[in-house]
This record gives structure tokens, sequence and C-alpha cells, in this order.
């Protein structure tokens, strides 16, 4: 099982990666393409393949954080 910390670290590095890419494809006029569907990709580009990696990542992360809530009540 991953610890919080380790979950931290991945979603920072999906993030590090799909935002290396953005800057790749769309350099200076990245700004807010990650939040619309041109900063999703099409299916199958790797734009795709790293934000799912990065929302997986995030998912898993605040699961965690979710979970460590719930113990804590």
């Amino acid at each position: 099982m991953s610890t919080q910390a380790d979950l931290y670290r991945a979603a920072l590095a999906a993030d590090d990666a799909y935002s290396v890419e953005l800057r790749r494809l769309f350099g200076k006029r990245t700004g807010d393409i990650r939040y619309t569907l041109k900063g999703a990709g099409k299916p199958g580009s790797e734009l795709r393949r790293l934000r799912d990696t990065k929302l997986a990542a995030d998912q898993a992360l605040h699961a965690s954080f979710e979970t460590s809530r719930a113990g804590a009540s």
C-alpha cells in the first residue's frame, strides 16, 4: 500500500509530465488549455495518456485523504 507521501509524489510527477507535454504542443499558449477539450488530447495520443495518468494519480491521492479523514472521525 502506498503512503500519502508516495501518492503525493506520484501526483506531482504525473502533473509535471502532463505539463511538459502541454508546453511541447502549445508552447506559450499553454495557459488554461489543460482545462479545455484541447488539453485532454485526442484518444490514443500521448497527451491523453499523460492526462489520464495525472487524473488517476490525483484521484488516488484524494481517495487517501478521504480514507484518512474517515479514520480520524
